[in-house]
């Protein structure tokens, strides 16, 4: 997997901020995390790979869960859409509020 750095930096859609370095991202809810993992820009594509722990009978089990949508990249703001399932508020306009890292 190739690194892409032209997304790195901090971004934000309403109450959810997204940290990008490379292909690694770190999600966060309300300033509480909401997934951590790989995020792939491929053509028009986007793809999360989010790894993480389910407490089942007292043992926390991993799991990993893939998203997919579709994005755009103009005047520094990112839409994204076809988003579904529990990222579906990943849908819209994010801004860049802080690039690089």
């Amino acid at each position: 997997m190739e690194k892409n750095t032209k997304f790195d930096g901090d971004w934000e859609n309403g109450e959810f901020r997204v940290i990008i370095k490379g292909n690694k991202y770190v999600s966060l809810y309300n300033g509480f995390r909401y997934g951590k993992g790989v995020i792939e820009f491929i053509n028009e594509n986007l793809v999360l790979t989010s790894t993480h722990a389910h407490w089942k009978f007292f043992i926390w089990f991993p799991f990993v869960e893939e998203v997919r949508g579709k994005y755009t990249l103009i005047n520094g703001e990112i839409t994204i859409s076809n988003i579904e399932g529990r990222y579906v508020d990943y849908n819209g306009i994010w801004k860049c509020t802080k690039k690089g890292h």
